[in-house]
This record gives structure tokens, C-alpha cells and sequence, in this order.
């Protein structure tokens, strides 16, 4: 079976991705980027996760007693049509490092499971239940840097997509700390066009 130009899966069940960029690990107070990412754990059953995303400032200042700055919160929701590519990838980090270059804001990358291993809603569940996890205020960036009257969803191709999804859902539920924030934005294949300039 062949999803053309996306995946192919060959007789003896292996799937191969034709697309996605390479993946790049997390750094703490990158002095290239003026930016600090690290990877969670949200959840084992199903397996999800996320990278963070937050200006090196903020964390430079933590030891400082006076920095009671929060930020708003973007739940992000990465593209590759269900089949590719990742929060962890060069292609998101990429997009971020120019993103926070001119926002001051938190943002959590989901990593979701793909699609054909799992299927369709699956992703809408696990993003749903990274939400749920952001609202937890679990990890401790997000506890102590993050606004919850400034929260933000979005993502790019696919993640625009699950933007929808997640938006709609929420719409029927009550979410306490939601109020009257909540910002809905689907970004179509937006950070695709974006490159690193080392110029």
C-alpha cells in the first residue's frame, strides 16, 4: 500500500515515511536562539508528549523574586497530514526559533501518534488529552510562567485541523480555567514556509 509522496507500507508490514525533516534535540538557555525548549511526558497509555518552548529571559530571571511574568500559553498542534513529521522536528524548531523571536509566549508542541500505526481519531484524542494535561499546570514551566486566562490553540496543515476538532469539543464542555480567552487559530502549512536564516 502506498499513500503517495507520505508513507508506504510494504508486505511485510514496515512503514517507511517519504517525507518529514530530521529530529533535534531539546536545549536550555541556547544563546544562538535566545530560547529554551525541554521535552515532557504527558501521558504513557497512550503515549504522548510535547516539547516547551520559552524565552531564555524568563528563565534566566527565575532566582529574581520579582519576576512574576506570565505568558500566554500556545497549544500547538503539528502538520504532516496524520503521516509525518514531529514536534521534535528541525522543520518546527525552526519555525519557533522565529516565532518566539518576536512573541513572549509559552509554547507547548504536541507530539501526537501517527497515522497509519494509529488511525484517525486517535490523534484528536491525544491532543485533546494534552490539553486537558496543559490544564493541569503539571510541569513546572507551565505552572509557574503560564497566564490561563491567555490560553491559544493552533497548528499548521494537519494540526489546523485538530485545531478544528479540539475548538468543537471544547465548545460542549466546561473547562474552568478556559473563561472567556479561549482563541482558536488554524494556520494553514504556515512554519513550512519559514527557513533559518544563518546569514
Amino acid at each position: 500500500m502506498e499513500i503517495p509522496n507520505f508513507v508506504r507500507v510494504h508486505e511485510d508490514g514496515t512503514i517507511e515515511r517519504l517525507q518529514g525533516s530530521p529530529f533535534v534535540p531539546p536545549k536550555l538557555l541556547d544563546a544562538t536562539t535566545n530560547l529554551s525548549s525541554k521535552d515532557v511526558v504527558i501521558s504513557d497509555k497512550p503515549p504522548i508528549s510535547a516539547r516547551l518552548y520559552l524565552p531564555n529571559g524568563i528563565l534566566s530571571q527565575e532566582d529574581n523574586l520579582s519576576n512574576n511574568l506570565k505568558l500566554p500559553i500556545l497549544v500547538y498542534f503539528h502538520g504532516g497530514g496524520f503521516f509525518f513529521e514531529s514536534a521534535f522536528s528541525q522543520l518546527h524548531q525552526n519555525y519557533f526559533n522565529a516565532f518566539l523571536s518576536v512573541a513572549d509566549i509559552l509554547v507547548v508542541v504536541v507530539e501526537y501518534r501517527l497515522a497509519p500505526e494509529t488511525p484517525l481519531p486517535g490523534a484528536y484524542h491525544e491532543c485533546w488529552e494534552a490539553l486537558k494535561w496543559v490544564a493541569t499546570k503539571a510541569d513546572p514551566w507551565v505552572l509557574k510562567h503560564g497566564d490561563f486566562d491567555r490560553v491559544f490553540v493552533g497548528g499548521d496543515s494537519a494540526g489546523a485541523n485538530i485545531t478544528h476538532n479540539i475548538a468543537m469539543r471544547a465548545l460542549g464542555r466546561s473547562i474552568t480555567w478556559w473563561c472567556n480567552s479561549f482563541r482558536c487559530c488554524g494556520f494553514s502549512s504556515l512554519p513550512l514556509g519559514i527557513k533559518e536564516n544563518r546569514e
